[in-house]
């Protein structure tokens, strides 16, 4: 079995990712990930609602952005080979021309705002900027109101589309910030600190 990074937009794709896909009998993935390998599929492609479903031993199971970027590389038995691919979190950083280093890489992908909110605050400790994956029922006004509930104020980047034609970077703060339009976005939070220092 093999667990293919499909990149976070078109034409992220690697070579490697590539030549696994076009010789693979069975692809499965969601509609997104199978539309972003589309013309290097040669096999039966498979749309997947979830991934509970038991695969073949040569199966490509597509996973879009990287696998083991809250992917679904973390799913895949020990024996699967894992191919990368490129994920939002590199493109936030070469839009944003940030080392990836300086970032703690946080995930709110399916889960309840409260828990979210509660991730977040164990978080916060740490000190550092954050890269935050999102899903589409992610509120940031929300998130942001409880960064400014706890006393924080810093930098808000919203990263929507990424690799796509419709691509949008919007900056704002914890206090006023920017709105996202899109279902597919990130988020950078920076430069946070307490308000009374």
């Amino acid at each position: 079995m093999k667990v293919v990074g499909v990149g976070a937009g078109p034409r992220m794709l690697t070579e490697r990712a590539i030549e696994a896909i076009k010789t693979a009998h069975h692809v499965y993935g969601s509609a997104r990930a199978l539309k972003l390998a589309d013309q290097y599929i040669r096999g039966e492609r498979i749309t997947l609602e979830n991934y509970e479903t038991h695969f073949d031993d040569d199966a490509c199971i597509l996973s879009t952005g990287d696998p083991m970027l809250s992917g679904l590389g973390k799913k895949a038995p020990s024996d699967a080979e894992i191919i990368p691919g490129i994920s939002s979190l590199q493109l936030a950083c070469a839009r944003l021309k940030v080392d990836a280093t300086d970032l703690m890489v946080i995930t709110i992908h399916g889960r309840a705002q409260r828990e979210s909110k509660e991730k977040l605050h164990r978080i916060l400790r740490f000190k550092q900027d954050l890269f935050v994956l999102t899903d589409p029922s992610f509120d940031v006004s929300d998130i942001c109101g409880y960064l400014d509930v706890l006393g924080y104020d810093g930098e808000v980047i919203v990263l929507e589309d990424l690799g796509y034609e419709t691509e949008k970077v919007s900056f704002g703060r914890v206090v006023s910030p920017p709105e996202r339009q899109s279902s597919l976005f990130c988020l950078i939070i920076r430069n946070l600190v307490k308000k009374n220092h």
